[in-house]
C-alpha cells in the first residue's frame, strides 16, 4: 500500500519498505555503501587510542555530543587516524 505525499507523489509505507529490505531488493550500490560504513565504524571501534587521544576525544564529546545529531564518529581527528568517513 502506498500513501500520497504532500505534493501528490507516492510515499512508501514502512511495511512496504521493510518487505523490500527483507527480500534483498536494496542490493547494488546501497549494499556497497552499507558495507563501507560498517567497515569504517569497525575501524573506529577497534582503533587503539593513546591516553592523550582518548582524553581529547572525551573532552570533545563533553562539548559537542547532543544526543541527537552529533556522534562520536563526528570527532574531526578520526579522519587523520582512520581515514575520511564514507558518508
Amino acid at each position: 500500500m502506498a500513501v500520497l505525499g504532500k505534493r501528490g507523489g507516492k510515499v512508501k509505507t514502512a511495511a512496504k519498505t521493510k518487505a523490500v529490505r527483507a527480500n534483498g531488493l536494496l542490493g547494488g550500490r546501497n549494499e556497497e555503501i552499507r558495507e563501507e560504513r560498517m567497515a569504517w565504524m569497525g575501524r573506529m571501534a577497534k582503533y587503539p587510542l593513546t591516553r592523550k587521544q582518548r582524553a581529547e576525544l572525551e573532552r570533545w564529546e563533553r562539548t559537542h555530543l547532543d544526543g541527537h545529531s552529533v556522534a562520536t564518529s563526528d570527532w574531526p581527528e578520526w579522519q587523520k587516524l582512520i581515514g575520511k568517513r564514507p558518508w
